[in-house]
């Protein structure tokens, strides 16, 4: 049990260390998107209409979870595409 978890999590550090410039451009795209949300959901504050700022959370949060699955998709699929030979 912890063994095996440990094996995992070694072997996935590593992995994430070797990839370094792609965990650069990916921490660069969420800082874009960071962004670009901010901007197009400016109404997200305190001092907007409550019917307004709930119906952005929810879009802004719905996005927010879209984009956080596909970039991880996306590096699964990068990933079993590295190690398919394996």
């Amino acid at each position: 049990g912890i063994r095996r978890f440990g094996a995992l999590l070694q072997r996935s550090w590593r992995q994430n260390i070797r990839d370094g410039r792609i965990i650069t451009l990916r921490l660069g795209a969420s800082v874009v998107q960071a962004w670009l949300f901010a901007s197009i959901f400016k109404s997200v504050r305190d001092d907007k209409s409550l019917t307004r700022s709930i119906a952005d959370r929810v879009a802004l949060l719905t996005y927010g979870v879209i984009n956080m699955s596909i970039m991880a998709l996306m590096k699964t699929l990068d990933l079993f595409a590295k190690e398919r030979s394996v």
